[in-house]
């Protein structure tokens, strides 16, 4: 597994490597044991891998494309608790309302780096970069970490959505929190009308009902990715799998328009999947290949409009199959994951 025309410092003989992936400018590698496991000890202290990509080309570039920062790092282990935090991003895809650089993934990443015993500052560079993975230099290698849960700063970064300041960096979950305020206003009679607070995973809007309305940014995003025209999804799909055989078929004309009740929802767009249950993370009872229409419903749940304090809202979805094939059956697993 190890990458190709890739060579590795000694101090990782231990490792083996996955092949090269791109992640915006990098070209990087992920680490795993020799015997393919996640996680390695150093210290006393288990760090892991799946955090963490070895940078092979493309860090000039990457740092150039983004907004970064050198950070000050303590220079000892045991100071590593003072290290405030590097806030990348005020999104509601943090469970406290932000994600970035943790004192805890900085010590992974340093002594992964360093390997065994202290390292040398001096060797040491750290940059949090706005919008997207940390870096960690030593002594001449370099790594992407992976960022973690932080809570909002004390002054968060806003984004105006239809005049209302809306603690939210990324850009799919804004363009969701635009259509869920459309569906609300449209669908529910509950324009909102301002913004409340964070909450776990998600945002809490008022509305001119005087109900406060919680979505998850699972919501947010499912609403950002599908679409209201039916122009956008009527047409003919085609997929190739994993293993070559290609699955193809037409979406003709919609079986359920915007407005209409399902589930106990109200349908708010469509989109369409693809299933192959040899490679998907999701169990398939029917072991079948699928292409599928999806229609996308938004339901508020745990109270009413105008009555309730707070309600939820929530994304569901109804699937209707464009074209299936059953796969040769020494292939399907139950359950395959990634």
């Amino acid at each position: 597994m190890t990458a190709p025309d890739t060579e590795f410092p000694s101090k990782f003989s231990d490792l083996q490597w996955g092949e090269p992936k791109a992640y915006n400018q990098l070209s990087v590698v992920s680490p795993r044991t020799t015997d393919g496991g996640g996680y390695i000890s150093y210290s006393n202290v288990t760090i892991s891998l799946g955090d963490l990509y070895y940078i092979t080309d493309g860090l000039a570039d990457y740092l150039e494309s983004h907004e970064h920062k050198e950070l000050d790092v303590p220079g000892t282990y045991s100071d590593f608790d003072s290290f405030p935090g590097f806030v990348s991003e005020v999104t509601a895809r943090g469970r406290n309302g932000a994600k970035g650089l943790t004192q805890y993934k900085l010590e992974d990443a340093v002594r992964f780096a360093a390997g065994k015993g202290r390292f040398r500052s001096g060797d040491l560079t750290v940059y949090g970069v706005k919008n997207a993975l940390s870096i960690v230099q030593y002594d001449g290698d370099a790594f992407a970490v992976k960022n973690a849960d932080l809570a909002m700063p004390d002054n968060p970064v806003t984004t105006e959505i239809n005049g209302i300041d809306i603690p939210e960096e990324n850009s799919a979950l804004i363009s969701g929190i635009r259509r869920l305020m459309n569906v609300l206003e449209t669908q529910f009679e509950a324009a909102v009308t301002g913004y409340k607070r964070p909450s776990n995973h998600g945002h809490v809007f008022e509305t001119e009902t005087g109900t406060d309305v919680t979505v998850h940014q699972s919501t947010l995003r499912q609403l950002s990715s599908c679409s209201e025209s039916a122009d956008d999804v009527l047409r003919e799909y085609s997929r190739e799998t994993v293993d070559g055989e290609e699955v193809r078929g037409e979406w003709e004309s919609l079986k359920h328009e915007i407005g209409e009740e399902v589930r106990g929802g109200i349908v708010v767009g469509y989109a369409y999947s693809f299933h192959d249950p040899r490679t998907s993370a999701s169990v398939s009872m029917s072991g079948r290949v699928k292409l599928s229409e999806v229609y996308v419903a938004l339901r508020l749940t745990h109270g009413e409009l105008g009555v309730s304090d707070s309600v939820n809202a929530r994304s569901t979805s109804v699937k209707e199959t464009i074209a299936e094939f059953r796969p040769p059956k020494e292939d399907q697993k139950a359950s395959a994951y990634f």
